[in-house]
């Protein structure tokens, strides 16, 4: 017989294992999904320290990785495009280098309703 606090460690850990196999086998999906040619592709994440290229990803390091997807995109919003409207609006010629928009990422991830974590929190 387990107490009320063993009861709930234990519901936790059995969620934390559902989802971390729900995950899985969603990256396994759609790494399949997106393998139509003899090219290696996969899912990869930019994030504000630079290209996550791990050989696996935790259920944890979606979180992380969502979270650096979204502090990168108010970085890139605030830093990159408030300088090339002052450049542009001083008239300075510059290198105007698109700098890529992440927002599907995390729209992906986390858009109501069918983003990958709103799926997973229903």
């Amino acid at each position: 017989q387990n107490t009320p606090e063993e009861a709930s460690t234990l519901r936790h850990a059995l969620a934390k294992a559902t989802f971390s196999r729900l995950f899985d086998w969603l990256v396994q999906r759609a790494n399949k999904a997106f393998d139509k040619s003899d090219q290696s592709q996969f899912i990869g994440i930019l994030d504000i320290f630079g290209f996550e290229d791990m050989a696996t990803n935790g259920f944890e390091q979606v979180f992380i990785n969502t979270t650096n997807e979204q502090l990168q995109k108010v970085f890139n919003d605030l830093v990159f495009e408030a300088e090339a409207e002052e450049y542009t609006r001083e008239g300075i010629d510059w290198d105007k280098t698109c700098f890529p928009d992440n927002t599907p990422c995390i729209e992906l991830l986390t858009k109501r309703p069918i983003g990958i974590l709103r799926l997973l929190d229903s």
